[in-house]
């Protein structure tokens, strides 16, 4: 058998192709940090949208128990709110809302604890303080930013559905009250259409308009 042997390095006609490993463009770089870029935008986009959401939801949440630890109260001191004679109810604490978001001086009664001995009305005006210091920090002497409380800006309303308009009585027995917590919403969110004012309850136009950025929660009772 014959064998035949080749030299292809040395054939005329056989070229040897050189392969050179090459680096990456500047273009292809360039274009690879524009992505990581908006990626890490998106990312940050998604969590300030998550912290939003939070705060939002503590807000809420503490508005909810601010106007529910009020309606428990007024439904404790049903007996003053529901005076038949109505000598309290023509000038009722529970509708003073001047008294809910000013309270420089504590009330001149605390009305807490099992050994407290107030009058009906001694106790509203307590209930009400207490509401306004919670309001301004706890204390009612502390500025209300979000160091001291995460519900900024927080105002308390309460209105009466008053069942026999005629009379004297600013709220008469048996009359629906309602219970307005307003806090101030943290950012608009125009992906879900708050382009200029946030999306709310229209009730919550009763005392703040929506261009000051409140949202609040409404507690209807008839103590």
């Amino acid at each position: 058998m014959l064998k035949q042997k080749f030299k292809t390095s040395g054939h005329p006609k056989v070229k040897l192709i050189s392969s050179k490993q090459k680096g990456f463009s500047l273009m292809e770089v360039l274009i690879a940090m524009i992505i990581i870029a908006i990626g890490l935008l998106g990312f940050l986009s998604l969590q300030l949208a998550s912290i939003n959401s939070n705060q939002e939801g503590l807000a809420r949440t503490q508005a909810t128990l601010i106007g529910q630890d009020l309606a428990a109260s007024m439904r404790g001191n049903r007996k003053f709110i529901n005076q038949g004679d109505g000598s309290a109810n023509v000038g009722n604490t529970y509708l003073n809302n001047a008294l809910y978001n000013n309270c420089t001086t504590e009330p001149p009664q605390a009305c807490n604890g099992a050994g407290a001995n107030c009058t009906d009305e001694q106790q509203a005006e307590f209930d009400v303080w207490k509401v306004c210091a919670t309001l301004s920090g706890f204390d009612g002497s502390v500025a209300n930013t979000v160091d001291n409380n995460p519900m900024v800006g927080g105002e308390v309303y309460v209105s009466c559905a008053d069942r026999e308009g005629g009379d004297v009585d600013a709220c008469s027995p048996g009359s629906t009250l309602s219970i307005y917590t307003y806090w101030l919403a943290g950012a608009l969110r125009e992906d879900v259409g708050q382009s200029q004012n946030i999306i709310r309850n229209a009730r919550c136009d009763d005392f703040l308009p929506p261009e000051q950025g409140h949202d609040c929660i409404i507690i209807d009772i008839m103590p």
